[in-house]
């Protein structure tokens, strides 16, 4: 690995840029376009890109095998959003016919696996799901080693092991969630900005599908939008009025790649899909999560199961100033990762301001910042060598922190087990079956009886409270969410529960749930109430 170009400019002083991205050659003195230097240069290129592929999977899937498995329960929105996909292939359209707080992308990119579950069932089709998204990990992986290789071939490689074993962004790439899916969509965006020269029409337009796309999964990424739309503004080509014309080519690529995922459903439910996706999200209640908190998250210092104790706030701060800096002053210092560090700023800010908050949004800013950080990470090693430390100590320097942050993912079990046996058969004779998990109806089979026997259907119970009860802090005093979770246990014979605690129902809720369904076994982690026999 050669740290002598990890800039794609031979200098170790600072390069004079231009607004227009280019730079003056320092031993011509003559302006040129940003060179590129893309990865994979040659043989062994290749084999680094595959071992970051490697890495980036088996930091994903080991968690899952020492921990839940691939029929485990590994958290709660992948059930959501399976289960959502499977009930659309059996003709049951989201917003229409049961809550969903988010666009249709995610839906539609699973719905090709769950249609597979038709044929070979849900658990199957569930775990193939899980194995395609930690894939996906690995090509995300390769994507940010590629976006950022583009000028820095160092900055790229490191960009990339950062991506495959950081356990912030492991974590939402072991299951269907959001985040995998739009991080790829995006990052093809950016792949597509890299390429050196200005850009046309049709190359913006190209920009445009892949971010449109990116905010059918989750409207997040309409943050995203605007920033890159600033930046073809900025690197657009021709002259007056005629620099316009990229940018409209891109809004109109986003808006119709867009309009064609949720247009369909819009129709189908105007009303709902409106008031789901964008006013329920907008009235979720604080969560009074403090900043110190969501920065442990992001940093990934809260899944170190080797610390007995909290890493203190100072130490938090300073890593998050650190990582900020290198990200400010690796885009002075080398203007084509501008518009990554606007970006990571700009959803930084969104994941720090947002009032609910959970473990899965800090992911949101890494397809951004890693390219920057990776970049910055390069130019750190160049200064160096140029002071006097020798290539392989930066080497191993940045090899140890990739190590580091490999074996904090590692050591991480993700899930727990599920008695799947010994529940598929409560569940083999009921007519209609209940769960506060939606991954349980999945994982037993009962989602797909279910909705063969046209029993009532809610794939997000805990949704459900943004929606009934806009606003309220406490599901406890949410009397439509209590409500609404009386008439779904209620409507089947069994009802599966995996963390009663934390599903806020009241004492009046339960006992209308237990007079409905008074007997109670437990099977495992899973609490199963069941109608009395006839």
């Amino acid at each position: 690995m050669d740290l002598g170009e990890p800039l794609a400019v031979t200098a170790g002083e600072r390069i004079p840029f231009r607004r227009d991205g280019s730079h003056r050659d320092p031993r011509s003195g003559s302006w040129a376009g940003m060179r590129s230097r893309r990865l994979p240069r040659d043989r062994v290129d290749v084999l680094l890109l595959a071992a970051i592929a490697t890495a980036a999977v088996a930091v994903r899937a080991v968690p899952v095998l020492i921990g839940g498995g691939l029929l485990g329960r590994l958290g709660y929105d992948d059930g959501v959003y399976f289960a959502a996909a499977s009930a659309f292939v059996h003709g049951v359209v989201p917003y229409r016919d049961f809550l969903l707080l988010h666009p249709p992308g995610i839906v539609l990119t699973l719905a090709p696996l769950a249609m597979i579950g038709t044929l070979t069932g849900d658990p199957s089709a569930f775990a193939l799901a899980r194995i395609s998204i930690m894939l996906l990990g690995a090509v995300n992986a390769i994507l940010i080693a590629l976006v950022a290789g583009r000028y820095s071939r160092l900055g790229g490689l490191i960009a990339g092991a950062l991506y495959a074993v950081w356990s912030t962004t492991a974590i939402v790439e072991r299951s269907t969630d959001l985040h995998g899916p739009q991080g790829t969509l995006l990052l093809i965006g950016l792949l597509v900005m890299t390429h050196p020269g200005r850009f046309g029409p049709r190359r913006a337009a190209v920009i445009g599908v892949a971010l449109g796309l990116a905010t059918a999964v989750q409207l997040w990424q309409g943050v995203s939008v605007v920033v890159v739309l600033w930046w073809v503004i900025v690197r657009a080509r021709g002259h007056g009025w005629g620099r316009l014309r990229p940018a409209l080519a891109y809004v109109a690529g986003a808006g119709i790649a867009f309009g064609l995922v949720c247009l369909p459903f819009l129709v189908a439910a105007p009303e709902a899909l409106i008031r789901y996706t964008l006013i329920d999200q907008l009235g979720r209640p604080d969560q009074g999560i403090d900043t110190i908190q969501r920065l442990r998250v992001l940093e990934g210092l809260q899944s170190v199961p080797i610390l007995r104790h909290p890493v203190p706030d100072p130490l938090v701060l300073a890593a998050a100033a650190i990582g900020i800096a290198l990200v400010i002053v690796t885009a002075w210092r080398c203007v084509w990762t501008r518009p990554w560090a606007i970006l990571a700023i700009v959803q930084l800010a969104v994941v720090l301001s947002t009032p609910s908050f959970h473990d899965d949004y800090p992911s949101f800013v890494a397809p951004a910042a890693l390219p920057a950080i990776g970049t910055g990470l390069a130019a750190v090693a160049w200064v160096l060598a140029r002071r006097g430390l020798r290539p392989i100590m930066a080497r191993v320097a940045v090899l140890a922190l990739i190590m580091v942050l490999a074996a904090v993912s590692l050591a991480h079990r993700e899930g727990s087990r599920l008695p799947l046996a010994d529940l598929e058969r409560d569940v083999s004779s009921a007519r209609c079956v209940t769960a506060d998990a939606p991954s349980l109806l999945v994982l037993t089979s009962a989602m797909q009886h279910n909705l063969d026997a046209g029993c009532p259907l809610v794939v997000d119970p805990s949704g459900v409270w943004y929606d009934t009860d806009r606003g309220r802090v406490s599901r406890r005093d949410a009397p439509g969410y209590q409500q609404a979770m009386v008439a779904w246990y209620t409507s089947g014979d069994v009802a599966l529960f995996l963390s009663e605690a934390g599903d806020g129902l009241a004492p009046a809720t339960e006992a209308a749930i237990q007079q409905r369904l008074p007997v109670e076994r437990h099977l495992g982690n899973v609490t199963v109430r069941l109608a009395p026999p006839p």
